[in-house]
C-alpha cells in the first residue's frame, strides 16, 4: 500500500488539474513501469495505491517497496510561482501466508507498515528541522 504524503497541499497549491490528472497518472506511470506483466497496481483511495505482487517474498517485498518509492521521488510538481517541489510517499506491505490468508488482513498489515513508515518519516524531518537542516522540505530544484 502507497499513500502519496503532501497530496492535498498540492491539489491546494496547484490546482485539481495538476493533483488529480497529471499527477496522478504520472504515479500511476511510474508504479506500473515497475512492475512485472502479471503484478497490479490500482488505486485505492484519493491518494492511496495498492500494488498486489506474485510470488513475493518479504524481503523482495521490501526491495520493491523502496524501488516504488523513489520512482514516485523523482516525480517533481511545478507550483504556480515555478518553484518545483519532489513528491514522497509512505509505504507498508502484507505478505502471504505471514500477515495473513484473507485481502483485509494483508492490507491492515500493509496499512499499519505505511503508516510506521510515515511515523518515522516524520521524526526524522522533525529532528531535521530541530536541527536547521531542511533536507526533506520542499526546496527550488535547478532543472
Amino acid at each position: 500500500m502507497i499513500d502519496l504524503e503532501r497530496f492535498t497541499s498540492i491539489n491546494d497549491c496547484c490546482g485539481h488539474d495538476i493533483g488529480e490528472r497529471a499527477l496522478l497518472r504520472e504515479v500511476a506511470t511510474a508504479l506500473q513501469g515497475a512492475l512485472r506483466p502479471y503484478d497490479l497496481c490500482v488505486r485505492y483511495g484519493g491518494d492511496e495505491f495498492v500494488v498486489v505482487l506474485g510470488e513475493c517474498s518479504r524481503e523482495m517485498a521490501d526491495v520493491k517497496r523502496r524501488e516504488l518509492q523513489q520512482r514516485i521521488s523523482a516525480i517533481r510538481v511545478t507550483r504556480p510561482r515555478g518553484e518545483r517541489i519532489q513528491l514522497r510517499a509512505s509505504a507498508g506491505a502484507g505478505v502471504l501466508p505471514e500477515n495473513g490468508g484473507i485481502n483485509e488482513a494483508l492490507l491492515a498489515e500493509a496499512a499499519r507498515q505505511m503508516y510506521c513508515d510515515e511515523q518515522s518519516r516524520l521524526g526524522r524531518e522533525e529532528i531535521l528541522m530541530l536541527l536547521g537542516v531542511s533536507e526533506l522540505a520542499p526546496t527550488p530544484i535547478a532543472n
